[in-house]
C-alpha cells in the first residue's frame, strides 16, 4: 500500500463512505480500515454497504456513510 494511503498505526484511510482518500474507485473496510478502532466494520457485514456503495458511485447515485457501532 502507498504511505500517503496509511495511518500512524498503518492501517488505511477512509472516508465515512468508506473511500480511499485520492483514489475515488478503492474502498476499505474490516481489519485493514482506519474507521473504526474496534475493527467492527467487518463484524457488522458492512460488505453489504461496500456493495451498495460501488454501486451507487458508479451509477451517479449519492453514497451512504458508515456508522460506527456505539456498543459491541
Amino acid at each position: 500500500m502507498p504511505a500517503e494511503v496509511l495511518d500512524e498505526r498503518g492501517f488505511v484511510r477512509v472516508t465515512p463512505e468508506l473511500r480511499v482518500p485520492g483514489y475515488l474507485d478503492v474502498f476499505a473496510l474490516g481489519d485493514v480500515a482506519a474507521i473504526d478502532p474496534l475493527r467492527s466494520s467487518a463484524r457488522n457485514r458492512a460488505d453489504r454497504l461496500v456493495a451498495h456503495i460501488v454501486r451507487a458511485a458508479f451509477g451517479g447515485r449519492p453514497l451512504r456513510a458508515y456508522r460506527v457501532p456505539t456498543h459491541r
